[in-house]
């Protein structure tokens, strides 16, 4: 196994940031269920359902929820927003970077039909979730005793 080397470590980050675009993009074709960071980075992010109910779960620490604006329509989600660094270190001083700040906006292709107009959010523990009810219920069968 070769191990290649990045002299200039801006271009590696650059290398990794296309990369990740163009997986998501391949993968939002293909699937029409991922999420889509149109600029800046992306938090991770998991989309789910329950019998009742579509999830849609963000990594978001570090992020004030009243910092965050919500869009709904079309069967498209879109979360935007921002996590400031507050301490402001240069990149020349990091052993090691893998948290993500700056701008965010990513777009959601849900997955089902849901009901808009119930649609809500919570934040908790660092993580945002969006809740949509499904209008797709899964329908429960009962079984019948025979007497």
């Amino acid at each position: 196994m070769e191990i290649s080397v990045v002299e200039d470590l801006e271009e590696g980050f650059e290398v990794d940031i296309n990369i990740r675009k163009s997986l998501n993009s391949f993968l939002a074709k293909s699937l029409k269920l991922t999420a889509i960071s149109e600029v800046g980075w992306t938090p991770p992010t998991d989309i789910y359902r329950t019998d009742e109910h579509l999830i849609v779960r963000m990594e978001i620490a570090g992020i004030e929820p009243s910092k965050l604006t919500i869009s709904y329509g079309q069967n498209i989600l879109i979360i935007e927003g921002e996590r400031k660094d507050e301490d402001n270190f240069l990149k020349e001083h990091y052993y090691l970077m893998e948290i993500h700040f700056g701008y965010f906006r990513v777009v959601i292709n849900i997955p089902c039909e849901v009901e808009e107009s119930k649609a809500y959010a919570k934040y908790k523990e660092g993580f945002l979730y969006v809740i949509f009810p499904r209008k797709d219920k899964l329908i429960k069968t009962h079984i019948v005793k025979i007497k």
